[in-house]
């Protein structure tokens, strides 16, 4: 029972810092750069604030479904409406 409640205020005190620290800010415009663009992850990463391109490749796919590269793949292809 302590393991559950720690996990879930784990979850959601990490939820709390994404959205006071403006990350989740960072990755809305990652998503755009990504699909808009042809800069490379690192300097996406840069660009939205992330200091270490591990840590955003890691947060990105955690919270968007897919690595960044995938994500530019698949949604370029709709915004740019060149087919693949």
């Amino acid at each position: 029972m302590y393991a559950d409640n720690a996990l879930l205020t784990s979850v959601c005190v990490g939820s709390a810092v994404l959205v006071e620290t403006g990350l989740l800010d960072g990755l809305e415009a990652a998503k755009k750069k990504l699909a808009t663009g042809s800069t490379a992850v690192d300097d996406v990463s840069a660009a939205v604030g992330y200091e270490d391109p591990t840590s955003f490749r890691r947060l990105f796919k955690r919270k968007a479904g897919l690595t960044p590269a995938i994500y530019r793949k698949k949604f370029a292809t709709i915004t740019m409406g060149v087919p693949h």
